[in-house]
């Protein structure tokens, strides 16, 4: 079980061990109603100086429109490319693994590998 602080009606302080539904608990000095102080207390963050925004988070770009108006959608059009061009390397890449195979083999075969 947590430690709290615990404050009676005397302004008595007292640290003990208590559940989470132990809001109150006899002062064990002058036996009045001892209740469970904050265990924290927030402080405010203050920025000093000018311009915090402005340095740590950069102003989005504008984003493209047609001549309509209307917002550019070309992400559709840079994945279709990424994935054509990932898939292109992709299958050149094996059939240069398959042909080195192959060329291995055809040595095993010639007995130039042992």
């Amino acid at each position: 079980m947590p430690l709290y602080d615990y404050i009676c009606t005397l302004k008595h302080v007292t640290e003990q061990r208590g559940g989470y539904d132990d809001a109150t608990i006899p002062c064990p000095k002058c036996k009045n109603i001892a209740t469970r102080r904050p265990g924290y207390i927030s402080q405010g963050v203050i920025f000093h100086g000018t311009g915090f925004t402005r340095t740590v988070i950069p102003p989005a770009p504008p984003k493209p429109t047609t001549k309509a108006g209307e917002p550019v959608n070309d992400w559709a059009e840079h994945t279709d490319e990424y994935v054509r061009k990932n898939y292109e390397d992709d299958k050149n890449y094996r059939e240069e693994r398959k042909q080195q195979a192959k060329d291995m083999l055809q040595q095993v075969d010639k007995g130039g590998i042992a």
